[in-house]
């Protein structure tokens, strides 16, 4: 019996540490063209193809990895050593999504917001919405609404029901009367979209625009399920 356990242990002790599975997004064009890698320890992983509109391939990395950092290859500190941020996972995540910032007061050029992106919590079908804008505002989708903190905390919507066309309006939080904001979007139970709503940056444009990052789920991984 001793030894069963003893061996066991042994067993146990060879296994390698769960994976947890980390994929990028870059904000813009700009920040996809650069170079960035991940690091914990010692250890190097490099990232891969970037798109401002898609997340990267998954990179599995040990949930007990130390020392978890983003390296911008392009820059370096004072003392010649690559620039780097540290990388600090949020108690509980599944499934990180690194949203990459463009940051100019950042020695990296850049900062890093964490998001939680496991499909239990950000299923399919479900629009998921981020309000980048300095301003607290009101999503409206057909006849329900939802608030948009101004403070980047997800809000899900998911409208269910067929695959169909949806009336969006977006309003101020002071101003229901008067929307900020309307088009019509697509709605598809195969698909997810991370948007974040953002300040427009031409004044003679609409008050906000998005940023939208579409998945489509897989045929195979529909089947699956």
């Amino acid at each position: 019996m001793n030894r069963l356990i003893v061996g066991l242990a042994l067993f146990v002790t060879a296994l390698p540490a769960l994976a947890i599975p980390i994929s990028v997004l870059p904000w813009d064009q700009e920040t996809a063209a650069r170079k960035f890698q991940i690091a914990y320890g010692k250890k190097i992983v490099k990232i891969g193809y970037l798109h401002p509109s898609a997340r990267s391939a998954r990179i599995k990395l040990p949930n007990d990895a130390e020392g978890l950092r983003l390296i911008a290859t392009d820059r370096k500190n004072a003392d010649g050593t690559p620039a780097a941020v540290p990388l600090v996972l949020p108690e509980g995540i599944k499934t990180p999504l690194l949203l990459i910032i463009p940051d100019k007061d950042e020695n990296t050029g850049v900062r890093v917001r964490i998001l939680e992106d496991d499909l239990q919590s950000f299923k399919w079908g479900t629009i998921r919405l981020l309000n980048a804008t300095p301003q607290p505002l009101v999503f409206r989708w057909g006849k329900d609404t939802r608030p948009l903190p101004a403070d980047w905390k997800p809000i899900d919507v998911d409208p269910g029901g067929r695959t169909r066309n949806l009336e969006i309006l977006l309003f101020l939080k002071e101003n229901l009367q008067q929307p900020i904001y309307s088009s019509v979007w697509e709605y598809r139970d195969d698909k997810r979209q991370l948007v974040f709503v953002v300040s427009n940056p031409d004044p003679t444009l609409r008050d906000v625009s998005f940023k939208i990052v579409p998945e489509i789920r897989a045929t195979g991984a529909a089947k699956a399920r």
